[in-house]
């Protein structure tokens, strides 16, 4: 049985697969981030050991910071549920 053809205005819907490897896809790009900022305040800091929790965290709310300020997330908080 084919798909129903989309009708003009309904929204795009897009497969659970497809989202699934999206969402995979920015989380190790968000993870490569966090990864490679820690690294750099270590560097930063003389790279004296015992400090890398610290460090991954300070660097997570970096990326998260400059993220929840993006166009792109400012859009997807302000969109309205379809």
């Amino acid at each position: 049985m084919s798909p129903k053809p989309k009708r003009a205005g309904e929204p795009h819907t897009t497969s659970v697969p497809t989202r699934i490897a999206v969402i995979a896809d920015e989380s190790r790009d968000r993870d490569e981030k966090i990864r490679s900022r820690a690294y750099e305040i270590y560097v930063q800091r003389g790279q004296v050991s015992g400090y890398e929790i610290n460090d991954w965290l300070q660097a997570e709310r970096e990326i998260e910071d400059d993220v929840d300020e993006s166009p792109a997330m400012l859009e997807r908080v302000n969109r309205r549920p379809e």
